[in-house]
């Protein structure tokens, strides 16, 4: 029975080693024959490398090394020669390997799973997500359905800092669900202070432009408008009310109080304490002096407004009075509130002109710029927010355990 050759390997020593004792008209080990194409293969082989290569394949065949020789033959021959001293092939062939790698993570940190990429084979292989999801995907589903979607079996690292980043990607979700459980969608530990942070920004970006779109809304439906006048001063200034321009307020006869200013109605004390609390018409409206603010209002809300402001005596021509002067409860404020609340705007309880101005710039068209610059600047803070946790979860590593336990 004929004896089996020693293997050959697919080495450049071990190829050369077998050149050297074969010659296509002798047999090198004693009980082998070569046939004719072992012989050729040989003769074919003498001064190259690939020939050497195809001459050790057909020694292993021919000695019936099977499981050899299909290892040999698998490989591409570009591999023997880079095994034979080529620094160059070396390094390509390392390069097409971390390609491969490089790919592989990119697949699975996008879309979970498990995949094989081998440039140098032309091989690509890939298994989707079993048992749930994974990969920057699987993040995004996670997070917008609250969780209730399982991670994959098994993830990989790269699977599981996908998920970190998409999950990262959906606003308010995202942060409150870190919120509630102090951890993240992967599972891992967070800080809920800073997830609070998020999302109190995240919501206002969304809050400011409802706003924004309901002023605009109601600006192109109104019919009819109310509107107040703010005049700063000290210590707390004034305000007037008016619907459709007709102009009143409430002011004091005879007041008494502290210290002294000079107005168009002559010399008053600066902080009014007393005095007799008088409701007019204001002919000609405000001066330069007043901030006015518009709003519209629908037809029904301006009439409320005008029953308000006829029935504590705005239109008529002498005026009339409406008791003593109380600072918060009887005064220019209180009663401009009452007008503003009749037309659908809402102010404090208890407020000063100042608050009464604000309150009703946030109710007007004039302030829809501002709320929208005010969203686009929480946008910005939440992506500025998103891109610092993404160099965060890209520079961290994710430990071994956490990937195997698959939580």
């Amino acid at each position: 029975m004929p004896r089996q050759l020693p293997l050959v390997t697919s080495s450049a020593a071990n190829v050369d080693s077998h050149a050297e004792m074969v010659d296509a008209r002798q047999v090198p080990v004693p009980g082998v024959r070569l046939d004719a194409r072992v012989a050729a293969a040989l003769a074919a082989g003498r001064g190259g490398r690939r020939g050497l290569a195809a001459g050790a394949l057909a020694l292993q065949r021919s000695a019936g090394n099977r499981a050899v020789a299909r290892s040999l033959s698998a490989r591409p021959a570009r591999q023997v020669l880079a095994r034979q001293g080529d620094p160059q092939e070396v390094m390509m062939g390392m390069m097409w390997e971390r390609m491969g790698q490089e790919i592989s993570g990119m697949i699975t940190g996008l879309f979970g799973g498990s995949a094989y990429v081998s440039p140098a084979q032309n091989r690509v292989d890939y298994s989707g997500p079993r048992g749930g999801v994974g990969g920057v995907t699987g993040g995004v589903v996670r997070a917008a359905t609250l969780r209730l979607v399982p991670i994959e079996e098994n993830p990989t690292m790269t699977s599981l800092m996908g998920m970190e980043v998409g999950a990262g990607l959906v606003p308010v979700l995202d942060p409150g669900e870190r919120l509630v459980t102090g951890t993240t969608v992967t599972g891992q530990d967070t800080s809920r202070g800073w997830a609070a942070v998020q999302f109190v920004v995240d919501v206002l970006t969304f809050a400011f432009e409802a706003r924004a779109g309901i002023l605009e809304a109601r600006a192109a439906s109104a019919e009819r408008t109310v509107s107040l006048a703010f005049k700063p001063g000290s210590p707390i200034g004034h305000n007037m009310v008016a619907i459709d321009g007709a102009w009143s307020d409430l002011a004091v006869a005879d007041p008494i109080g502290f210290g002294t200013r000079t107005t168009s109605r002559g010399t008053m004390p600066k902080i009014v304490t007393g005095g007799e609390a008088w409701v007019s018409p204001v002919v000609g409206g405000p001066d330069g002096r007043y901030i006015v603010i518009t709003v519209p209002v629908t037809e029904a809300q301006a009439e409320a407004a005008r029953a308000v402001a006829t029935a504590r005596g705005g239109f008529d021509v002498s005026g009339r009075q409406v008791g003593q002067y109380r600072l918060l409860c009887t005064d220019c404020t209180t009663y401009a509130r009452e007008v503003l609340g009749a037309a659908g705007v809402r102010t404090p309880p208890l407020s000063t002109p100042a608050l009464n101005a604000g309150a009703t710039w946030l109710a007007s068209p004039a302030s829809i710029p501002a709320l929208h610059a005010g969203s686009l600047g929480a946008a910005a803070t939440s992506a500025g927010f998103r891109t610092t946790a993404l160099e965060e979860k890209l520079q961290m590593s994710i430990t071994a355990e956490h990937a195997a336990s698959g939580r």
